[in-house]
Parts: structure tokens; C-alpha cells; sequence
């Protein structure tokens, strides 16, 4: 069998024509784009345009046939025997690093030593002298550590990536080695892997980046130290294997997955006892509903909670009882049908119980309210709530997003007549107690979420969708300012769905008080109509049967007044 590979001769015609191709187009840049010429900011944008791109080019290229000889390198460590399959690959590709490292260090001294500032600000150096931020940087963004470093760099991938591909020849030319010889290699391969993989973090890593690229806009900062502790941490790893003729990774790796179990359990419990108070549900609760809400969770909580510990254990305990071994074999096990039937159908069984539980109550939830319900129609915006309550009809009217315009927030049609006495608040929500109240919730803008905590509720509000929802209040502020002895105590309506940088600020205060203060309260607010049209409504809205002699105007012609209109609530 042939053990070289040989470059096929169309692949050679393919390779020289496309070499020309780009001889002729570099030689076409230097006559037509005059690459020499000096030329301030902004002007001969050619000349700039030219070493641009033949820097781009020729980093990109030079980056990625160093990355070859890095793969070799970052699997050695990893003692990937897999890449010995295709090793020759990547080295060849990598073989090209003296070739373009040459050609990009002439570009690269071409722009330096050129004082091509139109590229690097940093060379101009009045410009240097009047900017801080360049000026602190100059002992960096100097010609000199420019020169020597990019110089040193390119050097050291050259020499290291070549001392890899003597090791892999050093490895073909004694034919099959002895132990000895054998652990000597992976020695000295581990070695010299190692020393690259340093080599290639602390420069394209970091440091060869921000020289070539974002020096190019020198007032950027980024970091990328990360680099430096990963590395590091490998080259010392990688320094026990010389203490230790044979490592059984098999055995670590075991130990290594109890280690995991152990303080992942433990780190689990810890949390959980610790920071366990912070959830909502120790907070009280404070609906009718609220108790059996917390029963389910509480349930399926534990259920899968008990399930998720088990299976980790037995995860975990069958990866180290079954390590890699000199004398162990693996079995071939394609598949056991009574074994997957069980692990199928017990799962399907739990998951079925504790979804046909979650429906019972979500549909208790969101199903028809009490006919005598409280109706209050809540609506999210960026970053704040409002409220509306139906007048002495109950019926809320109906909103049109088109009529959104100053006074009228909500966008309410003051031509349906079931408008006209709607009550419009902000900010704060009364309910009363011992009654059901219903959330009719919708947003202007994007989509938000209704939390009550204490009520163990929540449900998304979304823009064009109206959702729904259903509670009982079981106490009033007072009582709940007696029952947690808070004085400060205050139910909270918050949003429990990230809407943007403002979302901790979308918050509103539920007062909850007896029918009695409630139906003071809501006696002495003004309906939203009589507020945005005072001259319109005499004394209180309109009564239900009213309505139609209250509004002398046409409906157009309220919406006309409504649309040019603007009074501040």
C-alpha cells in the first residue's frame, strides 16, 4: 500500500492557476489603488481599501493554518488517540506557517514602518500626543513592541508546530516501539503540546488580536483573560503525566463522577435550605384558592424531586462501579424490551396523574367566573399598569388601540355607550374581600405578565389576546398587615415576564378592603368619560339607562373631539 499521498496533477493545474490568479490581482492593487501614497483620513480611500484587505486576508489565512497545528495540540492533551487517524491532515495544513507568516509579516511591517495611520491611529503621533486614552497605551501600540512581538509570534508557531511534525516522523521511522520508548514519546509529545497550546492562548488568545485587530480602533477595549487560567491550568495538569508512568483515567474519571454527585446533591439541599424562604410560597397566602395551588406544587415538586435524586445517584453510581478496566469487557446489550415498557410506561403514568391534577386547577383558574364577580380589566404597558372598572352597567366598553391618543391611554370607543361610565385608575387596584374578582388582562405593547404572589396566581398578558382569571381575596390589607406583623405589609401586582430594562419598576399595589369601603371607594371615582369630557356630563356619568341622553353629539363626532383633545388626568 502507498503510505504517501500524492498531489494529483489536475490539483496541481488548479493550484498554480489560482496562485496566478492572484498574482496578477495584487500586481492589478499596486497600479491601480497606488498603495504607497500618503494620504490624510478620508482621502485616497483606495490606498486604504488596499492594505485593508491584504491585512484581513492575509491574518485570516495565517490564523486558520495555525489553528490546524492547535487542534493537534488540544487533542494530544486530551490524550485523543482518535486523531491519529487524520494527524497528517491538520500538520500539513499547518506546514504553510512559515509561508504565510513570512507574507504577513511584510504587510505588517509594511503598514508600521509606512506610518499607515489612515489603518493604525496609533502611528500618527500628534495624534497620540493629544489623546489620552492612545497616549496610555503607547508603551503597547508602539512600533518597536509591534515589530519584535508580531516578529517573536510568528516565529514561535513556526519552530513549535514544526517540532510537532518531527515527533509524528520521529514515530513512523522506528516502526513499532516498546513501552519504554512508547511512554518516552507520549512524554515528550504531552511536552511540547503543552508549551504550544501557552504559546497559542497568550497570543491569539489575547495579545496578537488586540495588536493586529482592534488596534485598528485603538479606543476599544475587550479582554479575553479566561485564556490565561485555562491554559495554565492544562500545562500543570499535564505535568503530573511525567510523574506517572500510566494514568487510569478511567478510575479518576469514576472518582470524579461520585466527587460531582456528591457536591451536586449537597450544593442542591444547601440552596434549598438556605434560600428555600426566599420563593413565593412562603409568603402567605390569601385566596380561596391559594392552599390547593400550593398542595399541587408542593406534590409535584417532591415526586419529581425524589425521581431526580434517584436517578442521579443511579447515574452516577453505574459510572463508577462500572469504570474501564484492564480485565473488564464490554457486553453487548442492544436493547431489553421489558426494561424500556417499564421505563416508558411508569414515567407516562406520573406525568399523566400530575397533568390531569395541573388542568383541574388551571382550568379552575381561567373558567367561567361567579356571575356576581368583581370585573376589572388590567392592562400592561412599558413599565406600568392600569385598571378599569365597568360603571353602573357592569359591562366594560369596548377599546379600540387605534383610539390611543393622550388622554384616552387605554384607547377606550366612547361610541359604544357601555364606555361612557367605565371607571379609569392607575397605579393602585381596590377589591374587595370575601367577593370573586375577575381579571380581564391584555397589553399595548409587547408581552407582559400579571403576578400575584400572595394569591398564587399569575397569567401572561398579550397584545390583541385578552386572558383571563378568577380569585377570591380571603383578607384585607389590614388583616394581612395583622395576620404576617408587617405594618408595611402591601399586596403586590407585579410582572413576572422580562419586557425590558424598566421590567423591576412594572409593579402596582392591590388594596384590598371590606365591600363597605370598597363601594365608598368606587362611588367617589369620576368615569373616565366625564374626566377627558367635562363639558359634556353634568355631575356624576351617566346612569346605564341614561347613557343615550347623556350624549347629545353623534358617536362620530365624539371620537372626531376625542382625537384632537388632550387633558391631563
Amino acid at each position: 500500500m502507498n503510505q504517501s499521498f500524492e498531489l494529483p496533477g489536475s490539483y496541481k493545474k488548479w493550484t498554480i492557476g489560482l496562485i496566478a490568479v492572484g498574482l496578477v490581482t495584487l500586481l492589478y492593487g499596486f497600479i491601480m489603488y497606488h498603495p504607497f501614497a500618503h494620504a490624510e483620513h478620508g482621502e485616497n480611500i483606495e490606498s486604504t481599501r488596499f492594505w485593508a484587505i491584504l491585512l484581513q486576508n492575509s491574518t485570516f489565512w495565517l490564523l486558520v493554518v495555525n489553528a490546524s497545528m492547535f487542534f493537534i495540540c488540544f487533542t494530544t492533551l486530551a490524550m485523543g488517540g482518535w486523531q491519529v487517524a487524520l494527524r497528517r491532515v491538520p500538520e500539513a495544513i499547518s506546514s504553510v506557517v512559515p509561508v504565510l507568516g513570512l507574507i504577513t509579516f511584510v504587510i505588517l511591517m509594511s503598514l508600521v514602518l509606512g506610518g499607515r495611520h489612515d489603518i493604525y491611529h496609533w502611528l500618527d503621533k500628534e495624534a497620540v500626543a493629544h489623546d489620552k486614552i492612545l497616549n496610555a497605551k503607547k508603551g503597547f501600540l508602539s512600533v518597536e513592541f509591534y515589530s519584535i512581538f508580531s516578529g517573536v509570534t510568528i516565529l514561535l508557531w513556526w519552530l513549535l508546530g514544526k517540532k510537532m511534525r518531527s515527533l509524528s516522523l520521529e514515530s513512523d521511522k522506528g516502526g513499532t516501539m516498546d513501552y519504554e520508548t512508547g511512554n518516552t514519546w507520549i512524554k515528550k509529545n504531552l511536552l511540547w503540546a503543552s508549551v504550544y497550546t501557552v504559546i497559542f492562548g497568550l497570543t491569539v488568545g489575547s495579545t496578537i488580536p488586540w495588536l493586529w485587530l482592534m488596534s485598528i480602533d485603538a479606543h476599544w477595549y475587550s479582554t479575553m483573560f479566561s485564556w490565561y487560567t485555562l491554559i495554565f491550568d492544562i500545562l500543570q495538569k499535564v505535568g503530573d503525566v511525567q510523574k506517572t508512568p500510566i494514568i487510569n483515567w478511567g478510575k479518576i474519571n469514576a472518582y470524579l463522577s461520585i466527587v460531582f454527585l456528591v457536591v451536586g446533591l449537597g450544593a442542591t439541599a444547601w440552596e434549598f435550605m438556605e434560600h428555600g424562604k426566599l420563593t413565593v410560597f412562603n409568603l402567605p397566602t390569601a385566596s380561596a384558592h391559594a392552599d390547593e395551588y400550593d398542595s399541587m406544587f408542593m406534590i409535584t415538586l417532591w415526586l419529581t424531586g425524589v425521581v431526580f435524586v434517584i436517578t442521579q445517584i443511579l447515574l452516577f453510581w453505574f459510572a463508577f462501579k462500572y469504570q474501564q478496566t484492564d480485565d473488564r469487557k464490554a457486553f453487548y446489550f442492544p436493547h431489553n424490551t421489558k426494561l424500556e415498557l417499564l421505563w416508558t410506561t411508569v414515567p407516562a403514568i406520573f406525568l399523566t396523574v400530575l397533568v390531569v391534577f395541573g388542568l383541574k386547577y388551571w382550568f379552575k383558574m381561567t373558567g367561567e367566573a361567579p356571575k356576581d364577580s368583581v370585573v376589572v380589566e388590567v392592562t400592561g404597558h412599558q413599565f406600568g399598569w392600569e385598571f378599569r372598572y365597568p360603571g353602573a352597567d357592569q359591562i366594560l366598553g369596548k377599546k379600540d388601540y387605534k383610539l390611543t391618543k393622550g388622554a384616552n391611554s387605554l384607547g377606550v370607543d366612547f361610541s359604544d355607550p357601555a364606555s361612557l361610565d367605565d371607571i379609569h385608575v392607575g397605579g393602585t387596584v381596590h377589591l374587595p374581600v370575601g367577593k370573586p374578582v375577575k381579571f380581564v388582562i391584555n397589553a399595548q405593547d409587547v408581552i407582559h405578565d400579571v403576578g400575584l404572589p400572595h394569591f398564587r396566581l399569575k397569567m401572561d398578558a398579550v397584545p390583541g389576546i385578552p386572558t383571563t382569571l378568577w380569585f377570591t381575596p380571603l383578607y384585607t390589607t389590614e388583616q394581612m398587615k395583622a395576620r404576617t406583623g408587617n405594618p408595611n405589609f402591601v399586596y403586590e401586582l407585579s410582572c413576572d415576564q422580562m419586557c425590558g430594562k424598566g421590567h423591576f419598576s412594572m409593579r402596582a399595589v392591590i388594596v384590598v378592603e371590606s365591600e363597605e369601603s370598597y363601594n365608598k371607594w368606587l362611588a367617589e371615582q369620576k368615569a373616565e368619560y366625564a374626566t377627558i369630557f367635562p363639558e359634556k356630563v353634568s355631575g356624576a356619568a351617566p346612569a346605564a339607562d341614561s347613557t343615550h341622553k347623556a350624549l347629545p353629539d353623534s358617536a362620530a363626532k365624539i371620537v372626531a373631539v376625542l382625537s384632537e383633545k388632550k387633558i391631563n388626568e
